[in-house]
């Protein structure tokens, strides 16, 4: 960064530190500002409290008090602990409101997106192979396999959205996130601004990036179906795949994507690999025709599976990122308010309580939710409502 950048982006930096939530200020330092644009700006903070020290997160400020920050922090938070694969929000209290803004803290994914990966590919031209793309001329741990593995895990988390009863409704190489320590990596889906529930009537509405929105949703009242995720995966698989974009996606107006059929794509014709085939099949443009996302996942894991993978690539199909070292664990003071002061603790008055609303750290409180057998374990936590501490007690997989 040259230092007129940097002189700027200090001076944006202390614009914005006098509103950086109280709540989080003995918690994390800002270090930079990661984007920004209308929307407002993202950072990476560094933990100040906890093990291990000074992991990193990134907050994102989204200006004004809009009902679509209010949307996307609710959708966020119905993704909480649900699965490593799709970005929620994270830490007690996970989202402040300011006189600037809505805040919201959130993983932060070292390693850019799907797109910075295509471009790295297309940068080098040893990369381009006819008429597919190369990976593992770029060296070190990429390779067709590791590539695949990396989409497997972005599927899992679009398919656990929708074990949620949510659509994405906007998937496309930026939203691909990655994370890596040293060689050991994972991909996660973010930006959940317009999601929405499957039947509700925000999900009438067409939605999305051109290039990537199924055909279906380009029409009144089709676009909030998970089919409709598929279809936009499979134009991420079509650019992790092959050398040139699918013909569409420069589509601004839906004309080329509605005229669109695999059967006749330069890169379907001859002999098919299974690769080829499931592309076809997710980008099909009958959505009763079109592959289910539990059959996509079938047959990602056989794809990579057939190209003889090492070790490390087959573990990323079934153990997750903290077990398998691509992640640190959050620091559990992030989950933890300090109470020396109840005012400075957000109020939930008489709002739903979340996991994420909790002052300190879940504790085991036995019988105290009612009998039910075999259900998750009932715990207990402290919550502020109309400016006082009450406890909560509530269900879930482990009181931590």
């Amino acid at each position: 960064m040259e230092e007129s950048e940097h002189l700027e982006q200090l001076g944006r930096l202390q614009g914005t530190a006098g509103h950086f939530p109280l709540e989080w200020a003995a918690r994390l330092k800002v270090k930079k500002i990661l984007g920004e644009g209308g929307f407002g700006r993202v950072f990476l903070c560094s933990t100040s409290c906890g093990s291990p020290a000074s992991a990193d997160v990134s907050v994102k400020l989204i200006q004004g008090d809009s009902a679509a920050a209010k949307h996307e922090v609710d959708m966020m938070r119905r993704m909480y602990g649900v699965s490593e694969y799709c970005t929620s929000t994270i830490g007690a209290p996970d989202y402040v409101k300011t006189s600037l803004g809505m805040w919201l803290m959130m993983p932060y994914f070292n390693s850019g997106d799907f797109l910075g990966m295509v471009k790295r590919c297309h940068g080098s031209a040893d990369c381009l192979c006819g008429r597919e793309l190369c990976w593992d001329k770029l060296g070190s741990h990429f390779s067709r396999a590791f590539v695949l593995a990396l989409f497997f895990q972005a599927v899992e988390g679009v398919a656990a959205m929708h074990g949620q009863g949510l659509v994405h409704r906007d998937i496309k190489l930026e939203n691909l996130m990655v994370n890596c320590k040293e060689s050991s990596c994972y991909a996660a889906v973010i930006d959940l601004g317009l999601a929405c529930e499957e039947g509700h009537e925000e999900c009438k509405e067409t939605a999305g990036t051109p290039g990537y929105i199924a055909p279906e949703a380009l029409e009144a009242g089709g676009s909030g179906r998970p089919v409709s995720d598929v279809f936009s995966l499979g134009v991420v698989l079509y650019r992790l795949l092959y050398a040139k974009p699918p013909p569409f996606l420069s589509d601004r107006l839906g004309i080329q994507t509605r005229l669109y059929h695999p059967s006749q794509d330069p890169n379907f014709q001859g002999v098919r690999t299974q690769r080829d085939e499931l592309a076809l099949a997710m980008l099909t443009p009958d959505p009763e025709f079109r592959i289910s996302i539990a059959d996509v996942l079938t047959k990602l894991r056989d794809i990579i599976e057939m190209e003889g993978p090492p070790q490390e690539v087959l573990a990323m199909l079934s153990i997750g990122p903290v077990q398998r070292g691509a992640k640190n664990p959050f620091p559990r003071c992030l989950f933890e308010q300090s109470v020396g002061n109840v005012k400075d603790v957000q109020d939930l008055e008489d709002k739903p309580f979340h996991r994420l609303d909790c002052t300190d750290l879940p504790k085991s409180a036995p019988f105290k939710c009612g009998f039910c057998f075999l259900c998750n374990p009932c715990c207990q936590c402290r919550v502020k409502r109309h400016g006082v501490l009450v406890p909560e007690f509530f269900r879930m997989e482990s009181c931590q």
